[in-house]
């Protein structure tokens, strides 16, 4: 499993044993069911593994000033080395810093109605 329990990775998704979840949930569904179904899984895969595939990690560094704090033990370098790993691969931040970029060229060239509204 991943490291949030909510969040299920695409190795996770394979992993699931669909034929045994489709016969133990609902015996009675029938065959061309059962094999539309785990086609839709399978093909769900496969789409889960290429926007993996082509995600892109944001560059994230910590602050010089945190650096002499990391480094006074091997627990807080194994703690950060970890955080950092999640970090840039959290969706929700790769989105957030989209929009705040987003936002700061649409303010540099006046594009943003929203910007626009605000100067009034």
């Amino acid at each position: 499993m991943s490291e949030n329990k909510n969040d299920l990775s695409v190795d996770d998704f394979r992993a699931f044993d669909w034929q045994s979840i489709i016969s133990d949930v609902q015996p009675k569904i029938c065959r061309v069911y059962k094999m539309s179904f785990l086609e839709h899984a399978k093909d769900f895969a496969k789409k889960m593994e290429e926007v993996e595939k082509s995600k892109k990690q944001l560059a994230v560094e910590n602050l010089m000033a945190d650096m002499s704090e990391i480094k006074k033990d091997s627990t807080n370098i194994k703690q950060n080395e970890d955080w950092m790993k999640a970090v840039k691969k959290d969706p929700y931040i790769s989105e957030a810093s989209n929009v705040l970029i987003d936002w700061v060229r649409a303010s540099k060239t006046g594009t943003s109605s929203i910007i626009n509204s605000n100067k009034n």
